[in-house]
């Protein structure tokens, strides 16, 4: 899924490999560092969430960087479905 992450300097276009409720494996140009905190915008819901970089996986191949990023807020729609809270089922 095509995302824009912005953080300090210019926008970052990424795309989600791996998505949870809580966050994503995303690949991108740019490597991140570990605790930054970067806005993760859904291109095709316009959905945006705050996120801290909470793994670093180095290059994926020439300048495509693998970053496991947290959501920071309760987002269960910002991939475009809805991810029940597994705590409100038990």
């Amino acid at each position: 899924m095509p995302l824009v992450l912005i953080s300090d300097g210019a926008p970052v276009v990424g795309y989600s490999a791996v998505i949870s409720r809580h966050g994503a494996m995303i690949l991108s140009e740019r490597e991140w560092a570990a605790e930054s905190h970067v806005e993760m915008q859904n291109q095709k819901t316009k959905e945006s969430v705050r996120c801290r970089v909470v793994w670093s996986g180095g290059e994926e191949r020439p300048n495509v960087y693998k970053t496991g990023l947290e959501f920071l807020d309760d987002h269960p729609r910002f991939w475009g479905q809805n991810y029940p809270d597994p705590a409100a089922s038990a």
